[in-house]
């Protein structure tokens, strides 16, 4: 989507003829006239919502379109390197060194991407302590429950109680996240798996049982 309002006006006329109303000329993009009336406006969702939907679902556009969201808010420009530089300073500040990560897109569907494991779990402890961690939390896929997690785990001590973030391409099954032991504490879980290509089928198992085991042990 190359021109948004030029996308707007299109649809909206769309909309308009198909309820039978008559729409003289084209749609094009310009300036609002002076002395226009603004009959509606449309809100985004809040991005507790959004995080949901690029969490839970794994939702590589929505992932895409806030990386570019994050770019215009902070750098005034709505591109993915204006939003990969917001977000290197940003896991500067929570204390992830520059060499534990190499992001070049905001869904993660390239494989010149990079991480560690040690980065990943930096990250997540660092986001337990933020004030924003409740909705971080709540984003997160449950396992058995919903997401990319509903039909894994079901029936074990990970089931509704691991929370995480899968990630999976040709090359690299991961799973990443939050469980709780059987006494009580909770556990960072980071798990990265690389192959060329990676048995996916087989890599997820492993992740469940691992996740399983770590629910039923006191840690």
């Amino acid at each position: 989507m190359s021109d948004p309002p030029l996308f707007v006006a299109r649809r909206f006329k769309a909309i308009l003829e198909r309820n039978g109303i008559d729409v003289v000329g084209g749609a094009f993009a310009g300036r609002v006239p002076a002395g226009s009336l603004r009959v509606h406006t449309v809100y985004s969702a809040p991005l507790s919502t959004l995080l949901k939907v690029v969490n839970k679902d794994s939702d590589n556009f929505f992932a895409e379109m806030l990386l570019k969201g994050l770019g215009r808010e902070v750098e005034g420009q709505g591109t993915t390197a204006a939003g990969l530089e917001v977000v290197r300073a940003n896991l500067r500040a929570l204390g992830l060194p520059d060499g534990s990560h190499r992001l070049t897109d905001g869904s993660g569907l390239s494989y010149s991407n990079r991480l560690t494991p040690a980065g990943v779990s930096r990250l997540l402890r660092a986001m337990c302590r933020r004030e924003d961690w409740p909705a971080f939390r709540a984003s997160l896929a449950v396992a058995g429950r919903d997401g990319t997690l509903r039909t894994r785990m079901r029936g074990t001590d990970a089931a509704w109680n691991f929370r995480g973030k899968t990630g999976t391409l040709r090359v690299a099954s991961c799973l990443s996240g939050y469980e709780t032991t059987a006494n009580g504490h909770q556990v960072v879980v980071v798990m990265l798996m690389n192959g060329s290509p990676v048995d996916v089928y087989h890599a997820r198992r492993a992740q469940d049982r691992i996740a399983v085991a770590l629910a039923k042990r006191d840690l």
